[in-house]
């Protein structure tokens, strides 16, 4: 990757001082026009932590407008266009265009080197306005699914906090939300290589899949697993199912939370580590999919105002 590379704690320190310029710029408005205003004042706010530190790397950029995008609430995919710089008459600045999914949506992201990418339920990717030099990258929070246009003389990257995957043309669906304890990523086809920049033991170490093998990275131990796994169990909800093979409750929740835009709760916790196996239809209605997990797991359900209630029989 192309700059200075950051450290875990750089990284963390990065968003720890974004939040709090975040915080401070109070953007989450219900109009869009007035959230779209925000966004440009707010962008100056986040890069200030870019001035005193001099340059600031592609990573730190694209981190950086993830963080303000987040702050817009809305219940439609949005795409907004942010310079970190701010105002500038600088055409050399680099303008990144984030595209924010919301809960409850699905999109596809077609980019400027053609490349496709289907974005799942509250997911949010930044990417050039447009690639020039080297390399082409981009960065994700949340899931999607990737079709790269093969450009061997410009190899394509895609950042996630903790994991970087770099790529000639291929296919693979990554999971990396910020609020999960593990991101994957399983290849479809082609050849992926992965580097973490999570952990600083191993951020030289670099990981090369084959087809149908997922890497696992869990966040709590920088532990890294590569195993085989088919497709269907990762990247079928771009077709509207979801497969799952021994998948605990509380995953299935809450992937389920994120698709249906609901909040599922378990009235026991210890619920929690109960396992389901089989496929969800995730073109029916809530009603319908919970119908057939309470069917396999001995479980019921009561919808109350805002919620839907897990318990046992």
């Amino acid at each position: 990757m192309e700059g200075k590379q950051l450290s875990s704690e750089e990284k963390d320190e990065l968003w720890e001082r974004i939040n709090r310029g975040v915080a401070k710029g109070g953007v989450r408005q219900a109009n869009w026009l007035k959230a779209v205003a925000a966004v440009a004042v707010l962008g100056v706010a986040a890069t200030a932590w870019f001035i005193s530190r001099g340059p600031a790397s592609p990573l730190e950029e694209m981190m950086a407008v993830a963080r303000v995008a987040d702050t817009i609430t809305s219940h439609e995919v949005r795409v907004v266009t942010i310079r970190p710089g701010g105002p500038s008459e600088d055409k050399n600045l680099p303008t990144y265009r984030t595209v924010v999914v919301p809960y409850g949506e699905r999109t596809l992201v077609e980019l400027p080197d053609s490349t496709r990418i289907w974005l799942n339920s509250g997911s949010t990717l930044v990417y050039p306005e447009l690639f020039t030099g080297g390399q082409r990258q981009v960065y994700l929070e949340g899931e999607g699914y990737f079709d790269v246009r093969h450009n061997e003389d410009r190899p394509f990257f895609v950042q996630l906090r903790d994991m970087e995957i770099k790529v000639l043309g291929t296919e693979f669906n990554v999971s990396a939300y910020t609020d999960d304890e593990s991101a994957n990523v399983m290849l479809v086809k082609g050849s992926v290589e992965l580097r973490l920049s999570g952990n600083p033991s191993s951020k030289d170490t670099k990981t090369r899949l084959a087809p149908h093998e997922v890497a696992v990275y869990r966040t709590t131990d920088h532990a890294l697993e590569v195993r085989p796994a088919p497709a269907d169990e990762f990247a079928s909800w771009r077709s509207g199912f979801m497969v799952f093979r021994n998948t605990e409750l509380a995953d299935i929740l809450k992937k389920l939370q994120r698709y249906y835009r609901i909040r599922i709760r378990l009235e026991q916790p210890g619920l929690a580590a109960a396992t389901f196996s089989g496929p969800l239809d995730l073109k029916k209605d809530i009603d319908e999919v919970l119908d057939i997990i309470c069917l396999t797991t001995s479980l019921e359900y009561e919808k109350t105002e805002g919620e839907i209630v897990l318990k046992e029989k």
